[in-house]
């Protein structure tokens, strides 16, 4: 099945802008809906600051009349944020872990293979697929 889905750039958590362009995603047809926050975080952002901004796009995310997809961009994958990998890494690890998680994330490969939590998860979403076998065309 191929889904169709709109793409818009969010600077700043609102939950009333994602609201209002999933409404109109999904009346033009969009069955998701990508919220690209590359810059949501800033370069020097501390833990607090980063975490209420990730309780925020949460909040963003649970608004949505479509299923969500987040892609945070690095400057090095040609994004454009600028925050640390270790803050990004966060972002999309409290979004999994809260109330209203997205249904997809884009993240680069090259980030899972580099961070040890993440590898793990990896090798683990590889052995999975494997055992299943690749599903049919």
């Amino acid at each position: 099945m191929t889904a169709i889905v709109a793409s818009t750039l969010l600077e700043r958590p609102d939950d009333s802008l994602v609201e209002q362009r999933s409404r109109e995603s999904k009346a033009a047809g969009a069955h998701m809906l990508e919220l690209r926050v590359d810059s949501l975080l800033g370069a020097d952002d501390d833990e607090t600051a980063s975490a209420q901004r990730a309780q925020q796009l949460a909040d963003a995310v649970a608004a949505s009349t479509l299923p969500v997809i987040v892609t945070c961009r690095p400057a090095w994958e040609g994004g454009l944020c600028e925050a640390p990998e270790a803050a990004r890494l966060a972002l999309f690890e409290r979004l999994a872990q809260s109330s209203a998680p997205p249904a997809y994330v884009d993240i680069e490969l090259r980030a899972l293979t580099r961070h040890a939590p993440w590898r793990g998860l990896l090798e683990r979403l590889v052995q999975r697929a494997q055992q299943e076998g690749q599903p049919a065309t």
